[in-house]
């Protein structure tokens, strides 16, 4: 048996994703008449996407914007729609553009906007 050694590169890479990845505090915020009210206040998955489409719906999303899409796990029964802005704690901003809704589930494909 040898022993094997981890590349920096690697462990930065992984660590990176791990900290892009994980659950955080949020608060969905609708505009309306020309001021926002809060609607919901959950913590949440925000995990980066790769995919340029919007889900079971058909949408597309414009552009190459991979960089720029999130998924977002959201909890049943509350009244979340496209057009909502994620607000986290640390200052980011999501705008839910497709929302997906599976048995037992519910998910969104946001867009970051600040």
């Amino acid at each position: 048996m040898t022993h094997g050694r981890l590349d920096r590169r690697a462990l930065r890479r992984a660590g990176q994703a791990i900290l892009e990845d994980n659950f955080q505090h949020v608060t969905v915020r609708r505009g309306r008449y020309g001021e926002e009210m809060r609607v919901a206040e959950f913590s949440t998955r925000i995990a980066a996407t790769s995919n340029a489409t919007g889900g079971l719906d058909g949408q597309s999303v414009v552009g190459d914007t991979a960089a720029q899409m999130y998924v977002l796990h959201l909890p049943e029964g509350m009244d979340i729609r496209k057009g909502d802005e994620v607000w986290t704690g640390g200052g980011r901003r999501y705008r839910i553009v497709t929302l997906e809704t599976h048995p037992g589930s519910r998910q969104a494909l946001a867009e970051a906007i600040q």
